[in-house]
C-alpha cells in the first residue's frame, strides 16, 4: 500500500512538474510576443485537456489582436499616403498663384489687396510644405545623408543670411559662441530647414531679442532663446507635437517645431524646450564629429 501510495505521488509530482514548464513556456511566449515580429500562437498539444481549451482560447485573442493592429497599420498608411498627395497636388497650383501674383505690376489700383493675397499665398505655400516634408519623414522617404560639417559656418551663415526674417518684426539675431569651429555630423539640408522653421516660429511668437548659442561639449548644443507673449500659455511638453499651438490666437499651424523634431532626431539628436518665466529656449543636440 504504502509503495502504490509512493508511486501515486511520484507520478503527481511529475505531473505537476510538466504542467507548471507547459504553464511557464505560455507565459513566456506571451511576454515576448511585443518583441517578436510575428507572435506565434501558444501551443494546444498540451497534456491537459483543460490547458489545451485555454491555449485555443488565447489563440483566438492573439489572432483578433493580431487583425486589428495589421488595420490599425493600414489605416494609419493610408492617412499618411493621403496627407502626401493632398500635400504634392497643393504644392503646383499654389507656385502658380504665388508667380502671377509677383508678376503683377507696382502701382496697380488694388496692389494692397493683391499684397494681401500673395502673403496669404506664400502662408498656404509654407504650410502644405511642412505637410508635404513631414509626410515624408513619416513614410521615410526623407534619406538622411550625414556629414562632418562646422556647424559654427554652417548656422551663422544661415541666420546672418536670413536675418531679415527676424528684423522684419523688429528682432535683433543675437550669435554667441560661433567663433571656433564645432564640428558635428548632420545632413546640412535637414540643418537648413530645421533653422527656416526655427527663425519663421521666432518672427511670429518672439517678444524679444533672438539669441542663437552654440556650445561645443561632449555633444554639439544649440540654444535658441528670446521673450515669448503669453508665457503663461505655452506648455513646453508639448511643443514639439503636431498641431499644438500654445493658446488659440497663435500664428500658425504647430507643424514647423514637429518638423524640427523628426528631422533633428532622424541625425540622431535630440530637440527640447524650457520656459524660464518669459524666457523660452529651444535646445537642439547634435552628432559629435
Amino acid at each position: 500500500m504504502l509503495i502504490l501510495l509512493t508511486v501515486a505521488l511520484v507520478i503527481s509530482a511529475a505531473y505537476l512538474l510538466v504542467l507548471r514548464r507547459q504553464l511557464l513556456r505560455m507565459a513566456k511566449r506571451l511576454e515576448n510576443r511585443e518583441n517578436s515580429r510575428v507572435p506565434s500562437n501558444l501551443d494546444i498539444n498540451l497534456m491537459d485537456r483543460t490547458l489545451n481549451r485555454l491555449a485555443t482560447a488565447i489563440n483566438g485573442c492573439l489572432e483578433q489582436e493580431r487583425q486589428v493592429r495589421i488595420e490599425a497599420l493600414r489605416a494609419e498608411q493610408l492617412q499618411k499616403d493621403t496627407i502626401a498627395g493632398i500635400s504634392h497636388d497643393f504644392r503646383t497650383p499654389l507656385t502658380s498663384v504665388i508667380g502671377y501674383l509677383q508678376l503683377c505690376k507696382p502701382g496697380a489700383e488694388n496692389q494692397a489687396y493683391i499684397g494681401t493675397a500673395l502673403r496669404r499665398a506664400s502662408d498656404l505655400n509654407q504650410l502644405v510644405e511642412q505637410f508635404y516634408e513631414l509626410s515624408l519623414l513619416d513614410n521615410g522617404e526623407h534619406e538622411c545623408r550625414l556629414e562632418r560639417v562646422n556647424l559654427a559656418n554652417l548656422l551663422s551663415e544661415y541666420i546672418l543670411e536670413n536675418a531679415d526674417l527676424l528684423e522684419e518684426r523688429q528682432l535683433v539675431p543675437v550669435l554667441s559662441g560661433f567663433e571656433t569651429p564645432v564640428y558635428a555630423h548632420v545632413d546640412p539640408g535637414f540643418v537648413q530647414r530645421i533653422m527656416q522653421n526655427l527663425m519663421t516660429n521666432c518672427a511670429k511668437h518672439a517678444a524679444g531679442d533672438v539669441c542663437f548659442t552654440l556650445e561645443a561639449s561632449e555633444q554639439p548644443i544649440l540654444r535658441i532663446s528670446n521673450r515669448v507673449k503669453a508665457a503663461q500659455k505655452v506648455d513646453v511638453h508639448r511643443m514639439f507635437e503636431r498641431f499644438y499651438t500654445g493658446d488659440g490666437a497663435r500664428e500658425g499651424s504647430g507643424i514647423g517645431l514637429a518638423v524640427v523634431k523628426a528631422l533633428v532626431e532622424q541625425m540622431g539628436g535630440q530637440a527640447t524646450a524650457l520656459l524660464d518665466r518669459e524666457n523660452l529656449e529651444i535646445r537642439l543636440t547634435f552628432q559629435s564629429a
